[in-house]
Protein backbone atom coordinates (compact mmCIF):
# COMPACT_ATOMS: atom_id res chain seq x y z
CA UNK A 1 0.00 0.00 0.00
CA UNK A 2 2.82 2.42 0.86
CA UNK A 3 4.54 1.69 -2.45
CA UNK A 4 1.34 2.50 -4.34
CA UNK A 5 0.94 5.85 -2.62
CA UNK A 6 4.61 6.75 -3.23
CA UNK A 7 4.28 5.72 -6.88
CA UNK A 8 1.10 7.78 -7.32
CA UNK A 9 2.66 10.83 -5.66
CA UNK A 10 5.78 10.60 -7.82
CA UNK A 11 3.65 10.32 -10.98
CA UNK A 12 1.69 13.43 -10.01
CA UNK A 13 4.87 15.42 -9.37
CA UNK A 14 6.40 14.24 -12.64
CA UNK A 15 3.32 15.17 -14.67
CA UNK A 16 3.16 18.56 -12.94
CA UNK A 17 6.81 19.27 -13.83
CA UNK A 18 6.24 18.25 -17.46
CA UNK A 19 3.16 20.45 -17.75
CA UNK A 20 5.09 23.48 -16.46
CA UNK A 21 7.87 22.94 -19.00
CA UNK A 22 5.38 22.70 -21.86
CA UNK A 23 3.68 25.97 -20.85
CA UNK A 24 7.01 27.72 -20.41
CA UNK A 25 8.17 26.72 -23.89
CA UNK A 26 4.87 27.81 -25.39
CA UNK A 27 5.09 31.25 -23.74
CA UNK A 28 8.61 31.89 -24.98
CA UNK A 29 7.59 30.92 -28.52
CA UNK A 30 4.57 33.20 -28.36
CA UNK A 31 6.52 36.16 -26.95
CA UNK A 32 9.22 35.71 -29.62
CA UNK A 33 6.61 35.82 -32.38
CA UNK A 34 4.94 38.85 -30.82
CA UNK A 35 8.23 40.71 -30.60
CA UNK A 36 8.91 40.17 -34.30
CA UNK A 37 7.41 43.40 -35.51
CA UNK A 38 8.73 46.16 -37.70
CA UNK A 39 7.63 49.70 -36.93
CA UNK A 40 7.91 52.95 -38.87
CA UNK A 41 9.29 55.86 -36.87
CA UNK A 42 9.60 59.49 -37.98
CA UNK A 43 13.16 60.64 -37.30
CA UNK A 44 14.70 63.89 -38.61
CA UNK A 45 11.78 64.28 -41.01
CA UNK A 46 12.26 60.82 -42.57
CA UNK A 47 10.53 57.50 -41.95
CA UNK A 48 12.89 54.77 -40.76
CA UNK A 49 12.05 51.18 -39.91
CA UNK A 50 12.79 49.82 -36.44
CA UNK A 51 13.02 46.20 -35.30
CA UNK A 52 13.66 45.36 -31.63
CA UNK A 53 14.67 49.00 -30.93
CA UNK A 54 17.29 49.06 -33.71
CA UNK A 55 17.01 50.78 -37.07
CA UNK A 56 17.02 48.56 -40.14
CA UNK A 57 20.11 49.15 -42.26
CA UNK A 58 19.00 46.97 -45.17
CA UNK A 59 15.79 45.58 -46.64
CA UNK A 60 14.45 42.54 -44.79
CA UNK A 61 12.56 39.55 -46.17
CA UNK A 62 9.87 38.20 -43.83
CA UNK A 63 8.76 34.61 -43.28
CA UNK A 64 6.10 34.73 -46.00
CA UNK A 65 8.37 36.41 -48.55
CA UNK A 66 7.16 39.98 -48.03
CA UNK A 67 9.89 42.61 -48.04
CA UNK A 68 10.24 45.42 -45.51
CA UNK A 69 12.29 48.27 -46.93
CA UNK A 70 14.22 50.74 -44.81
CA UNK A 71 12.04 53.64 -46.02
CA UNK A 72 8.86 52.09 -44.54
CA UNK A 73 7.54 50.37 -47.66
CA UNK A 74 6.18 46.83 -47.32
CA UNK A 75 6.06 44.84 -50.56
CA UNK A 76 3.92 41.71 -50.44
CA UNK A 77 4.14 38.67 -52.72
CA UNK A 78 1.21 39.88 -54.83
CA UNK A 79 3.26 43.06 -55.55
CA UNK A 80 1.01 45.33 -53.49
CA UNK A 81 2.96 48.02 -51.72
CA UNK A 82 2.08 49.74 -48.48
CA UNK A 83 3.90 52.81 -47.19
CA UNK A 84 3.75 52.82 -43.41
CA UNK A 85 3.06 56.04 -41.53
CA UNK A 86 4.70 57.14 -38.29
CA UNK A 87 3.89 54.63 -35.53
CA UNK A 88 2.46 51.91 -37.80
CA UNK A 89 3.87 48.39 -37.48
CA UNK A 90 3.77 45.12 -39.38
CA UNK A 91 4.17 41.66 -37.87
CA UNK A 92 6.50 38.86 -38.97
CA UNK A 93 4.11 38.04 -41.86
CA UNK A 94 3.87 41.61 -43.15
CA UNK A 95 0.33 42.15 -41.84
CA UNK A 96 -0.47 45.62 -40.53
CA UNK A 97 -0.85 45.66 -36.74
CA UNK A 98 -3.42 47.88 -35.00
CA UNK A 99 -1.95 51.01 -33.43
CA UNK A 100 -4.06 51.46 -30.30
CA UNK A 101 -2.19 54.39 -28.75
CA UNK A 102 -2.09 56.41 -31.96
CA UNK A 103 -5.78 55.77 -32.64
CA UNK A 104 -6.63 57.05 -29.18
CA UNK A 105 -4.60 60.23 -29.84
CA UNK A 106 -6.40 60.82 -33.16
CA UNK A 107 -9.80 60.30 -31.51
CA UNK A 108 -9.01 62.87 -28.81
CA UNK A 109 -7.80 65.38 -31.45
CA UNK A 110 -11.03 64.97 -33.41
CA UNK A 111 -13.12 65.49 -30.25
CA UNK A 112 -11.18 68.64 -29.33
CA UNK A 113 -11.83 70.29 -32.74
Amino acid sequence: MKKGIVLLASCIFTLNALAQNINHDNKSYRSKKQSEKYCAILKDGKIIMMHDSTALTSDTTLENGAIVKTNGTVIRLNDTQTLLKNGECVDHNGDLMPVIGKMAEQDSEIKNK
